[in-house]
């Protein structure tokens, strides 16, 4: 049983730099990637990939799938 702690705990300490990383491509504050990997561990990394939020192409800030365009740069958005 001791041979599962350590790769446990690998995926354990690496969870909020991993949460960062997706909360930042996702368009989630950083803050909430960091503390949901520390707190959730590997389940955020499960729950972030999951989730679907339509990001502009340009800006990368999040939009509503009825957007036509992006409210924060302006660019035309493709069809969701």
């Amino acid at each position: 049983m001791e041979f599962l702690l350590v790769p446990v705990a690998i995926i354990w300490l690496l969870s909020p730099w991993l949460g960062l990383r997706l909360a930042r491509a996702k368009g989630y504050s950083d803050a909430a990637g960091c503390i949901g990997g520390i707190l959730l561990g590997p389940l955020v990394l499960l729950m972030a990939l999951m989730s679907k939020k339509r990001l502009c192409s340009a800006c990368k800030s999040p939009v509503p799938d009825s957007a036509t365009a992006c409210a924060k740069c302006g660019r035309d958005l493709p069809p969701a």
